[in-house]
């Protein structure tokens, strides 16, 4: 055979040396099996001669092959791969690969048998014509009984080359062989037109690559929750190259031991902000690669988020249905709604559009807008008119939609500081004199930490309310008593009666379809069950609030509710449930608003809180700094006292009393400049808790006088709204300062005053603390046989992880006093001292079963991916299975098991594995 064409026995070791060059990259593992896709390809393969992959680099060719050629294997198909190069743009290196591919599958089996002969009859064949040579070789493997598919990857790679030629000669003559190519773009030198009129040709572009809901679901896992994915869906347009950068860039969130599960497979380098790496591609792969027409229509098209082909030909000219097609069918570059029959850019790619591409004169720019605000308009899409208005500069068109939204829809829908984006620019606040800008510029200030101001422009609202009457329409006074009730939780007051009143009567009187203005009563009604230590209730206000903001893509909203009910679990004492929202706090601002540093820094505050809770000889880095930054910029005074709790005891059990005392001059400080009396009152209680423990306990003393801590369970104090937490608080607080004190009786009256509020206010997290206290005295008082008691009702108070800061805090590092008693309080005692795995762990052993292990480790998978709460159709996506097959392992594991729901299998199963169920 002629040098340089493999023979059958070489084409083997060739194989071996050069795995990517006869089958898929390493790394390219599904971790989603795209189905639909394999079999749409499974069946053009059987009826076409040739299948057309076309997308962009990233967008998941070739993953997809590589799961289909695992599917044609395990069917019994022949198959052969050839991953194209630049060498191959010369046809004899093309042969080369050809006949390496062609004679060895991977599997010991040559997809066609060469004749020794053979490489020096297509070597003369190819000193004649490329043509001839192509027809030799399609001659050679047109032989009887013989029917096979060749894939070609990456044909870019010798597209408009002599190779490209022999190709399309090849499929003319090819009769046993269908052909399946993958290019990122539409390839030149094949015969397309031809091959679809004889219908020889399926075609797959970027839009059939993307991922649907459910597969982007199975792709994130317990990562992303159910109200986030259709969010994120129209974010990406369910590209996979944005989704993967966007899996990677939640993989690669800093974590520790208590929160982060495995942080072996995180990628080196961390982005602030994953949309640079996508803003990357788009650059090098998208926009590179777009011929000058395409972009020129793109610069124009850009400016609207949606458009159908009317408002396409408005805006780019005549050619733009063309173009549109193009881009559509062509590109994939565009997403197509059937029921709209609307058109738009994945948000992702249009926010790139309008940062990179070259744009049009501010002229046209406004003129473009206001052609797509008016176009909007008609169509009562006040939502997108109001965007247009205001980059079109028409502020009356954009006043006129605000006050037709409500401020509370658009903070709801784009966030606050959109809504300050565009109030700058419509009715920037030195400027502010109609109602509707007051109005949103108290809300933006109060979300600023402009709380004084905030109160001035509402107050000054109200003036103008009152003396408009009724000719003001009802949104006006709704926004006005939302944004009295956003002002009241951020400085954590009670609502008036009346406020409370209105609050209700409007959430029964708002259609169930007005989601933005539901979900903001919803939570506001949680915040005032919070206050009055109605803990269930808040959760259910905040579930409810969750289910609306998911209803129109709130995002914004959607987070600060899992802030919220991470607050909620923390004073409950379910560790696991405050975690678990944290986390998914964290990761949906990372994922949606990386360049939110607000949502980054109360994120990352209330993860700081809680990891030292639960062990805090673990502390976290830099929370004196991370303090500082939530003093200076912070309005919710709920942070602002977690923040400083917790910095303050980290500082005082590392011994920086300074460092404390400096942390809680800044909250007080800060709530000078948020004018929160109640704030500066649990700050300086804080500070007396921390003297007496470990600096002046004269100073203790004397501000327990100055708080009223004596009489807190009943007194009034001036501009100080006491809640349950200040009451029952401030009473632990003055009993562990009698205590110190020696004054045993009274700090046990103290306690007894507390416990009576708790029967009023059942707050696990106080309880917890109160049963520590009273072990104290026991112990002070030589009641040992008490002590474990106490300890043991404590620890009955978390029923999941437990935090060790409460068996702590009373005595400062190591609790010398109570150390001998605490491992005999629970039946684990690891829960204190033991650093917990994170939620992402499997409670089940998957890979290890145990000797008595009935089941499989395929069903032991299913079996997870069950506890994890997955329907069936995720988890076949998740572990590349049907979902008949899901249900085929369902029924043994039941079977096994003796099981008749899932409840049951679970259980049962926990109890075989000794794995704690539900943990």
């Amino acid at each position: 055979m002629t040098a340089g064409l493999p023979t059958p026995s070489t084409a083997a070791k060739l194989r071996a040396l050069m795995p990517h060059r006869y089958g898929p990259a390493l790394g390219h593992g599904a971790a989603v099996v795209r189905r639909a896709q394999i079999r749409q390809l499974t069946v053009a393969s059987l009826t076409h001669r040739l299948t057309l992959l076309r997308a962009p680099s990233g967008a998941g060719k070739t993953t997809l092959l590589g799961q289909w050629l695992d599917v044609l294997k395990e069917t019994g198909r022949v198959v052969a791969w050839l991953s194209l190069e630049a060498d191959d743009a010369s046809p004899l290196s093309l042969i080369e690969g050809l006949i390496g591919a062609l004679a060895d599958n991977g599997q010991g089996q040559a997809v066609f048998h060469f004749t020794p002969e053979f490489g020096d009859e297509i070597r003369a064949a190819l000193d004649i014509s490329i043509a001839a040579a192509a027809r030799r070789l399609a001659a050679a493997l047109n032989g009887p009984g013989f029917r096979g598919v060749l894939i070609l990857d990456r044909f870019e790679s010798i597209d408009r080359s002599p190779s490209g030629t022999f190709i399309a000669v090849l499929l003319q003559h090819l009769a046993a062989l269908n052909v399946v190519i993958a290019s990122r773009h539409r390839p030149q030198s094949l015969p397309l037109s031809n091959l679809r009129a004889r219908d020889e040709l399926a075609e797959l572009t970027m839009a059939d690559l993307h991922l649907d809901v459910a597969e982007m679901q199975a792709l994130f896992g317990d990562d992303l929750p159910d109200q986030y994915a259709r969010k994120l869906h129209l974010l990406t347009g369910g590209s996979p190259v944005a989704l993967q950068f966007a899996r990677r860039a939640i993989d690669a969130l800093p974590g520790d031991e208590h929160m982060v599960a495995d942080t072996a497979h995180r990628p080196l380098a961390i982005p602030n902000n994953w949309l640079d790496w996508l803003d990357d591609y788009y650059s090098d792969e998208i926009l590179g690669a777009l011929q000058s027409d395409l972009q020129h229509v793109m610069n124009r098209l850009v400016i609207v988020e949606r458009f159908d082909l009317s408002l396409a030909e408005a805006i780019a000219g005549p050619q733009a249905r063309q173009m549109v097609n193009r881009l559509y069918s062509e590109q994939g570059l565009l997403v197509h709604d059937r029921f709209t029959n609307q058109f738009h850019f994945p948000e992702t790619l249009r926010q790139f559009l309008e940062k990179r591409l070259q744009w049009l004169d501010e002229a046209e720019l406004a003129a473009l807008h206001a052609r797509a605000a008016a176009w909007f308009m008609e169509r009562g899409n006040a939502v997108d008119a109001l965007h247009h208005a205001v980059a079109a500069n028409n502020q009356d068109m954009a006043s006129q939609l605000l006050e037709q939204l409500g401020i509370v829809s658009v903070a709801v829908l784009h966030g606050v500081p959109s809504l300050k984006s565009m109030m700058s620019r419509v009715a920037p606040l030195a400027e502010t004199v109609s109602l509707q800008a007051r109005l949103a510029w108290s809300v933006i200030r109060a979300h600023e930490g402009g709380i004084s101001e905030a109160s001035k422009l509402l107050d000054q609202a109200k003036v103008d309310i009152a003396a408009a009457g009724e000719s003001l329409p009802a949104t006006m006074a709704f926004d006005c008593a939302l944004a009295e009730g956003l002002l009241d939780g951020f400085t954590d007051r009670h609502m008036s009666v009346r406020m409370s009143n209105l609050i209700i009567q409007q959430l029964a009187r708002t259609p169930r379809t007005e989601h933005p203005q539901r979900a903001l009563l919803h939570v506001l009604l949680s915040w005032e069950a919070f206050r009055d230590g109605r803990l269930d209730d808040a959760d259910q206000g905040v579930n409810d609030a969750a289910t609306e903001y998911a209803a129109v893509d709130g995002g914004y909203g959607s987070i600060f509710m899992n802030i919220h009910r991470t607050l909620i679990r923390f004073w409950r004492n379910d560790l696991e449930g405050a975690r678990h929202e944290c986390l998914i706090a964290e990761r949906m601002a990372h994922l949606f608003y990386p360049g939110d540093e607000r949502l980054r820094m109360l994120t990352k505050a209330i993860k700081s809180g809680l990891l030292f809770d639960l062990d805090p000889e673990q502390q976290p880095a830099a929370l004196l700094e991370l303090a500082a930054q939530v003093n200076m910029f912070e309005s919710w005074c709920e942070v602002l006292l977690w923040s400083a709790n917790c910095t303050v005891q980290a500082a005082i059990r590392d011994g920086r009393i300074d460092d404390a005392r400096r942390v809680l001059d800044q909250t007080v400080a800060a709530a000078k400049r948020l004018t929160v009396e109640k704030l500066v009152w649990a700050v300086d209680c804080l500070r007396a808790e921390i003297e007496t423990l470990h600096g002046d306990r004269y100073l203790a003393l004397d501000l327990a006088e100055r708080l009223s801590l004596p009489d807190i369970d009943h007194v009034m104090i001036a501009n100080v709204d006491l809640t349950w937490r200040e009451r029952i608080g401030g009473l632990l607080t003055y009993g562990l300062i009698l205590r110190r004190e020696g004054r045993l009786s009274e700090a046990a009256s103290a306690a007894d005053r507390a416990a009576q509020l708790l029967t009023v206010t059942p707050i696990p997290r106080l309880a917890a603390r109160l049963a520590v206290l009273r072990a104290h005295l026991a112990l002070a008082a030589g009641k040992e046989h008490l002590v474990r008691p106490l300890l043991a009702e404590a620890r009955a108070t978390f029923p999941n992880l437990v935090s060790r800061q409460i068996f702590l805090e009373q005595d400062g590092a190591g609790l010398p006093s109570l150390a001998p008693y605490l491992p005999a309080f629970s039946t684990d005692p690891e829960r204190v001292t033991q650093r917990r795995t994170p939620m992402l762990t499997s409670t089940f052993k998957t890979n290890a079963p145990s000797a008595a292990d009935p089941l499989t480790a395929r069903e032991r998978e299913i079996l997870q991916s069950m506890r994890e709460g997955h329907p069936n159709k995720v988890t076949a996506h998740r572990l590349g299975l049907s979902e008949a097959t899901v249900k085929f392992h369902l029924r043994n594991i039941y079977r096994k098991l003796d099981a008749r729901n899932r409840t049951q299998a679970l259980a049962r199963y926990a109890a075989i594995a000794g794995a704690p169920y539900g943990l």
